[in-house]
């Protein structure tokens, strides 16, 4: 016998930053509005709610937690480092049932090295990388192109085209940039 499933009213959790470039902050919304379109057309009552740099305990007090599903599209809190993190740890905290990684998860993803040895002792195979706290760590380095990101930040942030490294002069001068620029050291993977 098929059981039918009542709608879930959902809280659309979402953050916008005021640095964002107007074209990045048209995307997002356009995105937003799509899947609010698509969760409505599936039946739910979807309510959008806006995350600032507050947290999600403000943004969220109006809805009790035993009678919505938020999902969290929280990549960040404008202006807090790890608002990600916080964002999901205020909804376990909060007791809302939410879409995405636990807090621990999301926090182990800033941290790259530490995913990569995780990955390594687990068994699953990952392009090989060194963590480089000087230019000079690069000595040696023979796996070209390579990219080079900052191995404590999360998602993309520092990658662009100029990540991708040629040659060994490219490696030394990207990894000089995230050194000074981004002030941590650089992870480099083949």
């Amino acid at each position: 016998m098929a059981t039918s499933r009542q709608p879930v009213p959902v809280l659309l959790a979402y953050d916008i930053d005021p640095s964002w470039e107007q074209a990045d902050l048209e995307s997002v919304l356009d995105e937003l509005r799509d899947m609010w379109r698509s969760l409505e057309q599936a039946g739910h009552t979807v309510v959008p709610v806006p995350v600032g740099a507050t947290g999600v305990r403000d943004a969220l007090a109006p809805f009790e937690p035993d009678r919505f599903v938020v999902l969290n599209w929280i990549e960040s809190l404008p202006g807090v480092r790890h608002g990600d993190v916080i964002a999901a740890a205020e909804l376990e905290e909060a007791g809302y049932t939410y879409t995405g990684p636990a807090p621990q998860t999301i926090a182990l993803s800033w941290d790259k090295p530490r995913v990569k040895r995780v990955l390594e002792r687990a068994g699953v195979a990952t392009p090989r990388w060194r963590l480089c706290s000087t230019p000079d760590d690069v000595s040696g380095w023979d796996r070209f192109p390579a990219i080079v990101k900052p191995a404590y930040e999360h998602c993309s942030i520092g990658v662009t085209r100029l990540a991708v490294a040629c040659s060994a002069d490219e490696l030394t001068e990207r990894v000089g940039f995230v050194l000074g620029e981004l002030r941590q050291p650089a992870l480099v993977e083949e």
